[in-house]
């Protein structure tokens, strides 16, 4: 079974959008990916802000690509597009996977595209 979570720090109720990273993180018995996203400037933050919470059950974290996410609560639509920079594309068919799973009653519209937002 694998183990997918999101984990999308907002402070607007309705709408966001931001940079995201995927991230795998093996720990002892079980190997989880996490779409992560934190408002901040680059996705390498985002992962370095990431790695500092997790706790020492994680024996290996490896970023996986990235992109923008938006999530439009109120149209309750969800939709990634761009890529890293840094990363570059996620498995988009693992973003959808992982998105499909937090926002189950959204539509989902998950894409890798050229675009890098600087």
């Amino acid at each position: 079974m694998e183990h997918l979570e999101a984990i999308i720090q907002s402070e607007d109720a309705e709408h966001y959008d931001e940079k995201y990273i995927v991230v795998q993180v093996k720990e002892e018995d079980k190997v989880r990916h996490v779409l992560v996203s934190f408002p901040m400037d680059y996705h390498s933050e985002i992962a370095r802000a990431y790695q500092r919470k997790l706790d020492e059950k994680a024996k290996a974290v490896a970023v996986r690509g990235g992109g923008i996410i938006t999530v439009d609560k109120k149209e309750k639509k969800v939709r990634t597009y761009g890529m890293s920079g840094s990363y570059g594309g996620p498995d988009i068919s693992l973003v959808g996977k992982i998105l499909a799973k937090a926002f189950p009653d959204f539509s989902i519209d998950a894409k890798v595209t050229a675009y890098v937002r600087g």
